[in-house]
C-alpha cells in the first residue's frame, strides 16, 4: 500500500569511492557492507543504490557502475558493484532504505526532494555522446549535503494512466527509445542542489531521462509525500543481442494521485541460496498512478535470474510536471536556448524539446508559445512535445518574456522489420 512519509522509515547514506578495473576484468566487481545506524523493526527492508563520485581522485575519473543489493533485512544490506565502462576509474554509491509503517522508532526525520530532468539522446556506449549531465537546483537550500538516487525512464508516458505497451523489442512510437541503458551517477550533491549524469550502457542509442530522490536529515520537505515499495518476482536475463529485456509490470495497491517517482535496483531477494544476480539495469518504460512498467536489461557478461528491489514516491501533482521548472525566486538568466535530444526523428516518432537559460537551468516548456515553421513535417505542442510527421527540415521557435530560440530538426523514415 501506499503509506505518507511521515510513518515511513527511511535512512540513507553514502559509501566511499573504491577502484574499478574495466567491463569484464578481474576487479569490475566491488563489494560493500552496510550496518544501519538503527535497526529497522524488520526484515522487508528495499535498498536502492546509485553510484557516485564521492571522492574519487581527479586523475582516475568517474566510472558508471551497476549496483545489485544482496541480503538485505533490518540490520543491514551488502551491496555489490560492477563496472559497465570500457575504461577503468573509480566510484562510490549514494544509497537509501526504506520500509514502510509499521516502522522503527527513533530514527531522524528526513527531508525528501523528488526530481525529473529533461530527456537527453545516449550514443552507444563507448562513443562520442553517451554521457549526459544534468544540474539540479533546488528550490529551498536543504539542511545537509544530502544522499541521491537515480533511476532512467522513458517519458513517453510519463502522464499516461498506467497502461501495457504490446510485448515487442520495438514499437513505432518508440523506436529511439529501444537501446539506450543509462548508468546513473550523481556527480557532486550540495544543500542547494545536485548534478545528475549517466552514461549509455547499452551498444544502442536512444533517449532517456531520470527520475531522482534527495535525502537528507531534517524535517520533512512535504508531507504530503506518499511511497510504496516493494520486489518483483525473479526473471531471467541473458546477455547481448537485445533479448536480453524483459518487461515487468507493477501495479501500486493504493493509486498516487499524480505519477510517482520510481527508483529501483537490482537484488538476490527471492533468487536460490548463494546465487549472485548479474548486474541489471534498465529503465522505467511507463508509469502512472496506478502502476508502472520496469525494462530490465542485462549489461552483464553473463546471464542470469534477477529480481528488482522498486521504491516509488510521489508528492501531489507538482511532482508530474515532465518539463522541471526552476525554482521559485530564481533569477532567469537570458538568453534561451532550446534543448532537443536529437537533432533528428523518425517519421511517426516523438520527443521532448526543454528551455534552458544562459547557467543551465531548466524553466517549464509551459511558460514559452511555441510555433514550427513546417508543422507538417514536424508539430510542436505547448508543453514542449515535438511530433515528427513526415520526411523534411522544420524550425521550431520558442517565444517567450525572457526572449526567443529557434533549432531545427529533421524528420527521416525508418524502415522497421
Amino acid at each position: 500500500m501506499s503509506t505518507p512519509l511521515a510513518e515511513t522509515h527511511v535512512q540513507h547514506g553514502r559509501l566511499a569511492a573504491r577502484f574499478f578495473t574495466p567491463d569484464n576484468t578481474p576487479g569490475d566487481w566491488q563489494p560493500y557492507t552496510v550496518n544501519f545506524a538503527t535497526p529497522f523493526a524488520g526484515d522487508d527492508v528495499r535498498v536502492i543504490a546509485t553510484a557516485s563520485d564521492d571522492l574519487v581522485p581527479p586523475p582516475q575519473g568517474t566510472v558508471p557502475v551497476v549496483p545489485v543489493v544482496l541480503g538485505a533485512n533490518r540490520n543491514g544490506f551488502t551491496v555489490m558493484a560492477r563496472n559497465s565502462d570500457v575504461a577503468s576509474g573509480s566510484a562510490g554509491l549514494h544509497w537509501v532504505a526504506v520500509r514502510e509503517s509499521p516502522g522503527t522508532r527513533g530514527l531522524p526525520p528526513v527531508d525528501v526532494r523528488t526530481l525529473r530532468v529533461l530527456p537527453q539522446g545516449f550514443m552507444p556506449d563507448g562513443q562520442p555522446g553517451d554521457w549526459n549531465s544534468w544540474p539540479v537546483v533546488f528550490g529551498q537550500p536543504m539542511a545537509q549535503s544530502p544522499s541521491v538516487v537515480a533511476s532512467a525512464w522513458w517519458p513517453d508516458d510519463a502522464h499516461s494512466d498506467f497502461r501495457f505497451e504490446p510485448d515487442q523489442l520495438f514499437i513505432p512510437a518508440a523506436l529511439w527509445s529501444s537501446g539506450a541503458v543509462p548508468i546513473a551517477v550523481c556527480q557532486g550533491a550540495h544543500r542547494g542542489g545536485l548534478q545528475l549524469a549517466a552514461r549509455n550502457g547499452g551498444g544502442w542509442h536512444g533517449v532517456r531521462a531520470m527520475n531522482g530522490v534527495a535525502f537528507s536529515a531534517g524535517p520533512a520537505s512535504d508531507p504530503g509525500v506518499m511511497v510504496a515499495s516493494g520486489v518483483t518476482a525473479p526473471v531471467s536475463v541473458s546477455r547481448g543481442g537485445g533479448s536480453d529485456r524483459q518487461l515487468i509490470d507493477v501495479a501500486f495497491a493504493t493509486p498516487f494521485s499524480a505519477p510517482p517517482v520510481v527508483l529501483f535496483c537490482a537484488t538476490n531477494q527471492g533468487l536460490p541460496a548463494g546465487v549472485t544476480p548479474p548486474a541489471a539495469a534498465g529503465w522505467v518504460q511507463s508509469v502512472g498512478t496506478h502502476g508502472f512498467r520496469l525494462a530490465a536489461l542485462n549489461t552483464d557478461s553473463v546471464g542470469g535470474p534477477v529480481a528488482y528491489f522498486w521504491v516509488a514516491l510521489g508528492c501531489g501533482p507538482a511532482c508530474g510536471s515532465r518539463t522541471p521548472s526552476a525554482p521559485p525566486g530564481t533569477t532567469f538568466k537570458p538568453p534561451i536556448k532550446i534543448t532537443v535530444p536529437f537533432p533528428f526523428l523518425w517519421a511517426g516518432s516523438s520527443q521532448w524539446a526543454g528551455i534552458v537559460d544562459a547557467e543551465g537551468r531548466a524553466w517549464a516548456a509551459e511558460r514559452f508559445e511555441w510555433a514550427s515553421s513546417q508543422p507538417e513535417v514536424a508539430t510542436v505542442f505547448a508543453d514542449g512535445r515535438i511530433q515528427a510527421r513526415k520526411p523534411g527540415k522544420a524550425v521550431l521557435v520558442a517565444r517567450g518574456e525572457e526572449g526567443e530560440a529557434k533549432v531545427e530538426v529533421e524528420v527521416e523514415v525508418r524502415a522497421v522489420g
